[in-house]
């Protein structure tokens, strides 16, 4: 039994872990291996049977927990604890200790003493910090580089928004004017034509409509995304607003052997807080792509409803529906989505991130929901004038 006793003894005392025992309240040192008596800087004869935390001040924070498990019985770890300790240079270095705190009982289950394990883990943490510094340095490298990055994205979005309101400027003029001569000529002010010939100057009139239609578009886009959009918000009635809308594209709607129809929820109008021209812009693109999108004998309907705070507008057709993951693209500038459609139709792709940013200005929103082959229907909503 005694070679037992002096065998375990032998063990903690050469064990390659820091190993001490704290005896009573008062957690004096009743026991400590080599290595903790090494890495503390200390001598058995100085601290055995002493008081640790008097012994070594800088053990003084620890005393907390051994009060702790000595009260409760409950093992505790201190994990990376840090400890500025002195090796006799005056000086004192900066070390860091994993602690486990393991409570020893009697028989009646009273904690009388605490065994303390010690692991140095310094090289860890200072390898750690330095890899957290380094990477710290990286990130800071990395965000200086993308805030310069982005200044410089940001004034060449600047130079191409002021690049497109001038060059489309300069394209609306002579634009213009080819409109203007071949209006008249059309009117017959310079003599009568051939039939192919006004068949020809037809085309090139409608061509030159939708130069201009992508020209104001672009000029539209760049006065937004340079954030001079000027709204003339005041209460409008929506109501009117979608019957004249409804009234001016039936035509070309009827055209295309499609029906259009307006249904409004309620006898009183409906008034929202917008820009009437913005707001029938809006309506105008919306209800021409549910054309454009549509085959023949198809109807499209707008409908017009108010809840307590919005005003609300739906256009839905019977068309070839859009796939629920094109959704996120369809108000992109310059965006299409492929289908039947499409190449047929034409466009420019800005019609949409067009009606997005007219909305967006007035505090609204607009949504979208399809079924392929069935139809789309989007939905314009509107604050309601503080009045109303």
């Amino acid at each position: 039994m005694a070679r037992l006793h002096n065998l375990v003894k032998y063990v903690f005392a050469e064990a390659p872990i820091m190993i001490a025992i704290l005896t009573g309240p008062e957690h004096k040192l009743s026991f400590a291996n080599s290595l903790f008596l090494q890495t503390i800087g200390t001598t058995k004869r100085k601290v055995i049977g002493t008081r640790l935390g008097d012994a070594l001040p800088e053990l003084k924070d620890l005393e907390m927990h051994w009060d702790t498990v000595y009260r409760t019985g409950v093992p505790h770890l201190d994990h990376e604890r840090h400890l500025r300790l002195d090796y006799g240079n005056g000086e004192g270095e900066d070390v860091y200790f994993n602690f486990v705190y393991q409570p020893i009982k009697d028989r009646k289950g009273r904690t009388e003493a605490i065994c303390v394990y010690a692991m140095e883990v310094t090289t860890q943490v200072r390898a750690r910090k330095r890899y957290s510094r380094q990477r710290q340095r990286l990130l800071n490298q990395q965000t200086a580089q993308l805030k310069s990055q982005n200044t410089e994205l940001k004034e060449l979005n600047k130079s191409k928004d002021e690049f497109i309101a001038l060059a489309s400027h300069q394209l609306r003029t002579p634009a213009t004017g080819v409109k203007q001569y071949l209006g008249m000529i059309l009117e017959g002010y310079v003599g009568p034509m051939l039939p192919a010939q006004e068949e020809f100057i037809v085309q090139a009139y409608e061509s030159n409509e939708r130069q201009l239609s992508t020209i104001n578009d672009l000029l539209q886009i760049a006065q937004i995304d340079a954030n001079k959009i000027v709204l003339d918000a005041v209460a409008c009635d929506v109501t009117s607003l979608v019957k004249a809308v409804a009234k001016e594209q039936r035509g070309n709607i009827e055209r295309r052997r499609q029906a259009i129809a307006m249904h409004q929820e309620g006898r009183e109008k409906v008034t929202a807080w917008a820009d009437p021209l913005r707001l029938r812009m809006v309506l105008d693109n919306l209800v021409d792509n549910a054309s454009k999108y549509s085959r023949e004998n198809t109807t499209i309907t707008i409908t017009v409803h108010a809840t307590e705070k919005e005003a609300v507008i739906q256009v839905t057709d019977q068309g070839i529906g859009i796939a629920e993951r094109d959704f996120a693209r369809l108000f992109q500038k310059f965006s299409r989505i492929d289908n039947p459609l499409s190449i047929v139709v034409g466009g420019n792709g800005l019609g949409l991130y067009l009606a997005k940013k007219i909305i967006d200005a007035h505090k609204g929103k607009i949504d979208v929901s399809s079924v392929l082959h069935q139809g789309t229907t989007f939905t314009i909503r509107l604050p309601r004038p503080k009045e109303v």
